[in-house]
């Protein structure tokens, strides 16, 4: 996945709100310490070695990662500390960390990696007098990941080998990075989010037209208009394509209102890039749609399948990435 390369921030307004719900390990794939930033891990359980391990309520404890802070939520450790450092390591990564409001408070966050780049557990330790706590990520139940897989469109599932084979598909991304907010959000089947690119064609007869202003003409200038007949008539058909984007989603908001939007954009034009250089399971080719309210950028990789869609201040990931 591209290194999200912009400056991070905070927000805490797009974070806490409706992140109810568990991370799972399967999310997605950390392959840089920068595909942390901007993102927000809920466990499942916590453990101190020797001394407890609980089960725990989601959204009750949470890691937001941003270049400069983690923001923790959380009995006894809630608070803002200052990320000294990012370094990667044997296990994964680990952030060394300074309590913004008191910094003789030192410590660090261990992220845990698998074999595929996915994060198993945060361990966490405060201070250098506390002891350190693991926080596990949760495996995503079966039947759940089943529903989802069929749901969201996954990686290599959906090519463009040109534009005109945009028409009539719909992509369901997992992963939006909000580029205004800076963070990183896992799309659930709940949210209703898709793309559908749409071709609606008309028919224009104009072959009456024409026959009618013959008949005209020939009443003025004082002859019998002709009987013709419609089996002899030549038809004269123009088709018209007029191309749409169609980006739908359930917006919520803070007053725990939601509404179910659809917002329509007219394509101009299209045109497919090649970048020669880039790997073949990155961002090969580039389908590029000019529309009446911005560009929109397809990024596909070297079977022409979709990695990510950008558009509006937002990058739309595909499952799998």
């Amino acid at each position: 996945m591209r290194n999200l390369l912009f400056i991070l921030f905070f927000s805490s307004s797009f974070w806490a709100f409706g992140q109810k719900s568990l991370t799972y390990i399967n999310d997605r794939k950390f392959n840089d310490p920068t595909d942390l930033l901007g993102y927000n891990f809920r466990p499942t359980m916590m453990e101190v070695r020797d001394v407890k391990k609980q089960n725990l309520v989601p959204g009750s404890y949470a890691f937001g990662i941003t270049q400069n802070n983690l923001y923790v939520e959380g009995e006894g450790i809630a608070g803002v500390y200052s990320v000294n450092n990012i370094n990667t390591t044997e296990f994964g990564y680990k952030l060394a960390l300074m309590n913004a409001r008191d910094p003789t408070l030192q410590g660090h966050l261990k992220i845990i990696l698998n074999k595929k780049r996915e994060v198993e557990a945060l361990v966490f330790l405060r201070s250098n007098k506390d002891k350190e706590t693991i926080f596990y990520i949760a495996n995503i139940p079966s039947d759940f990941q089943k529903k989802e897989a069929a749901y969201f469109t996954d990686k290599g599932e959906r090519t463009f080998f040109h534009g005109d084979s945009l028409w009539g598909k719909t992509i369901r991304p997992f992963l939006i990075i909000h580029q205004d907010e800076r963070v990183q959000e896992r799309v659930e089947m709940k949210d209703s989010i898709s793309i559908q690119f749409v071709e609606k064609i008309t028919i224009i007869d104009k072959t009456k037209k024409k026959n009618k202003d013959k008949e005209l003409k020939d009443s003025l200038a004082g002859k019998p208009a002709p009987k013709i007949d419609p089996k002899d008539a030549k038809k004269d058909i123009k088709i018209v394509k007029d191309h749409y984007i169609y980006v739908r989603a359930i917006l919520k908001y803070q007053d725990g209102t939601a509404e179910d939007k659809e917002t329509e954009y007219v394509i101009k034009k299209y045109d497919m890039k090649e970048d020669r250089k880039a790997d073949y399971e990155g961002d090969r080719f580039l389908l590029l749609l000019e529309t009446n309210k911005g560009d929109m950028s397809i990024f596909l990789n070297g079977d022409k399948a979709v990695n990510s869609i950008e558009f509006g201040h937002k990058i739309y990931y595909v499952r799998g990435l």
